[in-house]
């Protein structure tokens, strides 16, 4: 795979702008007006912003609707085990698939805040 260097706004543009890119591995800043420590930095949360794919969001969300249900479960012990077992599952994979797009929408919208910051800290100097 390829690096998709940053060198002017106007591919920090292409990033937010919705076009298909292609597939990077990994974004690399050459902007004069930061130093290195910032592009470093930059560069760090960029890329690990990219590649979010919701699984900590997901997971978060598994376990605490699977404890909240257990709870649930040991309050109302009218339930039979074939049924629990099938509304702990739904529960289970619904909330896993919630957690992961939500945290691919927050992944999304945290990169497009680091590349308009970028884009600003890029106009205040330009």
């Amino acid at each position: 795979m390829e690096h998709y260097i940053i060198d002017e706004s106007s591919k920090l543009f292409k990033l937010i702008s919705g076009k298909k890119l292609g597939n990077y591995d990994k974004i690399i800043l050459d902007m004069e007006q930061l130093d290195n420590e910032e592009k470093m930095i930059y560069e760090r949360k960029l890329n690990a912003l990219h590649n979010d794919c919701g699984c900590e969001l997901g997971a978060l969300c598994c376990f605490i609707s699977i404890c909240a249900y257990l709870i649930f479960s040991l309050i109302d012990l009218k339930m039979s085990n074939g049924v629990l077992l099938r509304n702990g599952m739904i529960i289970f994979f619904a909330s896993a698939l919630i957690g992961k797009i939500v945290g691919m929408v927050i992944a999304k919208m945290k990169f497009k805040k680091t590349i308009r910051s970028l884009m600003a800290k890029q106009g205040e100097v330009a």
